[in-house]
């Protein structure tokens, strides 16, 4: 009971810190789910242009 009643600001230090690394961890998420998704995005628009291009090609033959 002695180490609690003295030390309440490690705690508070503590309980503020997981609360940022909370805040954090949720925008780190939230920056790489938006990466992922553009980069998913770029990586359609390259493969749907690809087979589009293909196809052109092979019509003209």
């Amino acid at each position: 009971g002695m180490a609690i009643s003295v030390q309440p600001s490690v705690f508070a230090t503590l309980r503020s810190q997981s609360k940022y690394l909370v805040a954090s961890r949720a925008l780190i998420g939230y920056q790489s789910n938006k990466m992922l998704r553009s980069g998913s995005a770029k990586c359609d628009l390259a493969a749907r242009t690809f087979t589009h291009n293909f196809k052109q090609a092979h019509l003209d033959t």
